[in-house]
C-alpha cells in the first residue's frame, strides 16, 4: 500500500485526541526532538482557533481540523509547533508584528523540517492543500 493509503486506513476511527497522542509519541520515539521538557508542554483542544498554535508553554489544536487530517500530517504539525518552542519563537517575538513574525518563524521552521516532512510523505499536503500556507523557502511567493 502507498503511504497515503496507509495514512487513510490508519486515520479511520481515530479521534483527534488519539491523533495528537500518536503525533506526540512520534516526537519521542523515532524523531530526534524528544527533549524531556517537551513532555511538560500541555496539549489542549481549542475550538476557537482554526488550526494549531503555541505560546511556548502550551500547544492548542482545533479538534475538527485535526480530525480532517491524515496521521502523518498531524505528526508534521506537532513537529512544527514544537519547533516554535525549541527555537524560542514565542519568547523572542517581543513587540514585533504578530502575523509577520509568525510567517518569518514558519519559513525558518519549514526550511529546517522539510526533510522530515518528506520522510513522513506529507509535503504535498503541506504545500498543495495550503496547510502550511505555502510557507516554504523557494515555494509560492516565498
Amino acid at each position: 500500500m502507498a503511504t497515503q493509503e496507509l495514512q487513510m486506513v490508519f486515520s479511520k476511527g481515530v479521534t483527534p485526541g488519539e491523533k495528537i497522542d500518536i503525533a506526540h509519541e512520534y516526537l519521542f520515539d523515532p524523531h530526534p526532538v524528544g527533549i524531556p521538557f517537551l513532555s511538560q508542554c500541555k496539549i489542549t483542544p481549542k475550538h476557537s482557533i482554526q488550526t494549531a498554535c503555541t505560546d511556548g508553554k502550551s500547544i492548542w489544536y482545533n479538534p475538527a481540523w485535526i480530525a480532517s487530517l491524515f496521521i502523518n500530517v498531524v505528526k508534521a504539525i506537532m513537529l512544527h509547533e514544537v519547533a516554535h518552542i525549541l527555537f524560542g519563537h514565542p519568547l523572542r517575538r517581543g513587540d514585533r508584528n504578530h502575523k509577520l513574525w509568525n510567517k518569518a518563524c514558519d519559513l525558518a521552521i519549514n526550511s529546517h523540517l522539510q526533510p522530515y516532512y518528506e520522510a513522513l510523505g506529507v509535503m504535498h499536503h503541506l504545500t498543495g492543500d495550503g496547510i502550511a500556507a505555502g510557507l516554504f523557502p523557494r515555494h509560492s511567493k516565498y
